[in-house]
């Protein structure tokens, strides 16, 4: 608090002093001891403004630093604002029983930011380059490496599974509905990958790592990889026709049946897809009217469109004819490849 002088102050040669001016200093000096601030153990129980910079546990600061402090630092439950007192939305802070952040419990240190943050390094000084290792944002998406994304965790480069006290290195997938663990895809032991099943099934599929070899304990069901009958014990006479779906890809083909003719010679059959004659299956006979079989053919093809297909078996030539004691049977297996 200012002190004022009664006036005339300040004093000039031949202006009386009076007792009040004496009382005055007294009680000022008075004051001003009671109120100075010695080299150690004084506190200071009003508002402080510096206005250059503060050294705390050494004699100057370094640099342009407003605040050096050599030594440890105590918040003591409070939290540091990084925008300013009248900013809350920008802060690091402990928080933990009585203070809790997003209703947890952290007791621990806790960075947050208005629409996420960051945690990163800068490079070769002030000119230097920033590089952000970890950053997140108000949506609750991480990412590593990476500037920006729409998934709630995106990595940029190749990630490690280490095995620690777990008995293999691996990730758990787990569903809302039931609220467990449901499947695992990692390391079965030092030699084998593959997929657990947690609902019952166990170790399904599995691949040794060394030699390649692929373990399956059921069946495999997919649309690209099937097996389909287009015929099975269906009688004659050819030509028999049909048609089927497929995916696109590589097909495998058995085909075998049975015919005769009037004479000896060969007997057979094409195996036709829209139309076009793809395979022949080819026997002969040497008893006129003997029903024969026709060796069982199989035939790769590849390349064939995705879609709906006409599919047919047809007399290789005149010679060979067959009857309802003909009978015939077809295959196919599709590939995913």
């Amino acid at each position: 608090m200012a002190f004022t002088p009664d006036q005339p102050s300040p004093k000039s040669p031949g202006d009386a002093i009076r007792s009040k001016d004496w009382n005055d200093l007294i009680t000022e000096t008075q004051r001003l001891d009671t109120a100075k601030v010695n080299r150690a153990g004084d506190a200071i129980t009003g508002n402080l403004s510096i206005a250059g910079a503060l050294a705390i546990g050494k004699a100057a600061a370094a640099g342009a630093a407003k605040l050096d402090i050599a030594g440890d630092v105590s918040l003591n439950d409070n939290s540091v604002w990084l925008r300013g007192i009248g900013d809350p939305n920008h802060g690091l802070a402990w928080r933990g029983t009585g203070k809790l952040f997003a209703g947890v419990n952290v007791d621990g240190p806790v960075l947050w930011g208005n629409n996420g943050g960051a945690l990163g390094s800068h490079i070769n000084g002030s000119g230097g380059t920033d590089n952000i290792a970890l950053g997140w944002d108000n949506a609750g998406r991480v990412r590593v490496n990476v500037p920006s994304t729409d998934m709630r965790f995106d990595i940029g480069g190749r990630l490690r599974l280490r095995q620690m006290t777990e008995s293999s290195a691996g990730l758990w997938l787990q569903q809302t509905a039931p609220g467990n663990d449901r499947a695992f895809i990692g390391m079965m032991d030092d030699n084998n990958v593959g997929f657990w099943g947690n609902t019952g099934i166990g170790w399904g599929l599995t691949m040794n790592t060394t030699t390649g070899d692929v373990a399956h304990i059921r069946n495999i069901t997919s649309p690209r990889f099937r097996s389909t009958t287009l015929m099975f014990t269906r009688a004659g006479p050819l030509p028999l026709s049909t048609s089927f779906t497929s995916n696109g890809g590589t097909l495998l083909i058995l085909s075998s049946g049975s015919a005769f003719r009037s004479s000896a010679g060969r007997i057979g059959f094409f195996v036709q897809i829209d139309g076009i004659n793809r395979f022949v299956a080819l026997g002969f006979t040497n008893e006129s009217g003997s029903h024969k079989t026709v060796p069982p053919i199989f035939t790769t093809l590849t390349g064939l469109a995705a879609g709906t297909h006409s599919f047919a078996l047809a007399p290789v030539d005149g010679n060979t004819q067959s009857d309802f004691n003909d009978f015939f049977n077809v295959v196919v297996l599709e590939l995913p490849f």
